[in-house]
């Protein structure tokens, strides 16, 4: 299946996603990414997917740096369900394979 720049994609036949080669993403200083999709085939508003691609694949730095406060104060609420008595949830243990789509890898 073809889909507007990311090209050809792969559905998934665990999950039932779709997803893309590796494309650049601007916001990450152009490294190139898997990008997944759910619903896309059967959503009948493939266009708002599009303007989604389109707007994720051309986004710059800056959209990351402005979410960096939204972002912390989610990971200190969710720090707040931790166990009492357990050091504060880290997430320096986990790594990102940036050319599996979904894999998130201890290191």
């Amino acid at each position: 299946m073809q889909i507007p720049l990311l090209n050809q994609v792969t559905k998934d036949e665990r999950f039932g996603w779709l997803y893309s080669e590796p494309v650049p993403m601007s916001a990450l200083g152009g490294r190139r990414v898997r990008i997944v999709l759910e619903g896309y085939e059967e959503d009948e508003s493939k266009d708002d997917f599009h303007s989604v691609i389109i707007t994720l694949l051309s986004a710059g730095p800056e959209v990351l740096k402005a979410a960096e406060p939204d972002v912390f104060s989610y990971y200190q609420d969710m720090n707040g369900y931790w166990a009492p008595g357990l050091p504060p949830l880290r997430w320096t243990f986990l790594t990102y394979d940036w050319t599996s789509p979904g894999s998130l890898d201890k290191s």
